[in-house]
């Protein structure tokens, strides 16, 4: 077998995110997914299939009522998802996975304020290690502070699962990515018009893509 060989695989999760606002200064969001993006995501080996695979079940991922909080684990206002890593090692040497989450939509609805600075600083991304705390056991975390464009990366290539030992069948990691609007996060409208505040029916669709492969040092 040729040492440090390199698998690469593709990982499809594409979460929707619609946002609507009640009220004047603070925003009432609805997140939801698809059906047909709620299942299993297959990581997509490329060669060697017998040797290395993973897959990344990203659980139902539906919230209600999300709006500006003091703690990210709010019940209610805020959220997390699921997302757990189940990998196969046979190639005989340690394996790595990686992933990497980017924004492939980020559309504010027509008529509404364009974002102001900083607004984007009070909306908060983390994926950890732990059910009760976006704090604790972090992976990866930020903000959406100029990555409101197409294209833009959350998540960049980040470590997933380090040194999965060769002999490995259906090792897991349960990992738990949170999403929650800061309650520094204010918007008046002004008249009597149309609501302006551009969180209002914001629409962001995130694609997880990633790799595994044979540790290279």
């Amino acid at each position: 077998m040729k040492e440090n060989n390199k698998l690469i695989i593709s990982i499809v999760i594409v979460v929707a995110i619609v946002i609507a606002v009640v009220g004047a200064t603070y925003a009432y969001w609805q997140w939801q997914t698809g059906t047909n993006e709620q299942t299993s995501v297959t990581f997509t080996v490329l060669n060697n299939t017998e040797m290395l695979s993973a897959s990344l079940d990203g659980g139902t991922l539906t919230v209600s009522k999300l709006a500006p909080v003091t703690s990210c684990t709010n019940s209610t206002y805020a959220t997390k998802a699921n997302a757990t890593l189940t990998y196969t090692n046979n190639s005989g040497s340690p394996a790595r996975a990686t992933g990497t989450l980017t924004v492939t939509t980020f559309t504010v609805k027509s008529g509404r304020d364009a974002f102001q600075t900083n607004d984007l600083t009070h909306l908060h991304y983390a994926l950890t290690t732990s059910s009760s705390s976006c704090s604790t056991g972090v992976i990866a975390s930020g903000t959406f502070e100029g990555k409101n464009s197409n294209g833009s990366v959350l998540i960049n290539n980040v470590v997933l699962q380090d040194n999965i030992a060769s002999g490995t069948t259906n090792g897991t990691k349960p990992m738990y990515l949170y999403v929650w609007l800061d309650k520094d996060y204010t918007f008046t409208n002004v008249g009597s018009g149309a609501v302006q505040d551009p969180m209002e029916d914001l629409t962001i669709v995130l694609t997880w893509t990633g790799q595994i492969t044979n540790n290279l040092s």
